[in-house]
C-alpha cells in the first residue's frame, strides 16, 4: 500500500502547553483555561515564550509542520481549517472509489479535527470526543454521503476512550 504523509495531519502546536504534561498545564493555569484551551473549538492557547522555546530540545523540523511552529497555540478550529484540504481534495475522493481504502492515521487532536470536518459535528459534540489510539475509526464514504463511523472493537475502544477523558482528553 502506498505511503503519503502530509503536514496537515501533525498534532496541534500547543504553543505555552508544548511539552507540558496535562496534570501541571492543569495545575499552571487551572481546569477552566485547561478545558477551553484543549477541549473547545476555539479555546488557543497562548503562545510559548520564546525562552521557553529555546529551552525545547525537540522542536518539529519545518518540513514536518510545513507553515506551522509549535510556538504559536493552535484552536482545534484552526487545526479543522488545515486538515479540510486535504479531506476534501486527497481523503475524501479516494475513499469514494469503489473497493478502495483509505487508512489515515495522526494524533488524536487532528483526528478530532478530521471527525468534526467529515461529519459536521457541532462544537459541543466535539468537546466530549475523544479519540483512543490504535483503534480504527471506520467511516464508509460514498458521492453522496459520509456514513455514521464504528469502531472494529466497540467495547475496547469506548473504555479506552472514556480512559482518555479521564486523563483530560484527547
Amino acid at each position: 500500500m502506498p505511503i503519503e504523509e502530509s503536514w496537515r495531519l501533525v498534532e496541534r502546536a500547543y504553543g505555552c502547553l508544548t511539552h507540558m504534561s496535562k496534570t501541571e498545564a492543569r495545575r499552571r493555569y487551572g481546569e477552566e483555561a485547561f478545558f477551553a484551551w484543549r477541549r473547545t473549538m476555539h479555546g488557543r492557547p497562548p503562545d510559548a515564550d520564546p525562552a521557553a522555546v529555546a529551552r525545547w530540545s525537540d522542536p518539529a523540523p519545518v518540513r514536518e509542520r510545513g507553515p506551522l511552529s509549535d510556538a504559536v497555540g493552535e484552536s482545534l478550529a484552526d487545526v479543522a481549517a488545515r486538515v479540510l484540504p486535504l479531506w476534501r481534495e486527497e481523503i475524501r475522493p479516494r475513499a469514494q472509489r469503489p473497493d478502495s481504502t483509505v487508512f489515515v492515521t495522526a494524533h488524536g487532536n487532528t483526528l478530532r479535527a478530521l471527525a468534526a470536518v467529515m461529519h459536521g459535528l457541532p462544537d459541543v459534540e466535539v468537546e466530549h470526543l475523544n479519540v483512543p489510539a490504535g483503534h480504527p475509526y471506520v467511516v464508509t464514504v460514498t458521492p453522496n454521503a459520509v456514513g455514521a463511523p464504528h469502531y472494529l472493537d466497540p467495547h475496547t475502544a469506548h473504555r479506552a476512550a472514556a480512559a482518555v477523558a479521564a486523563e483530560g482528553g484527547t
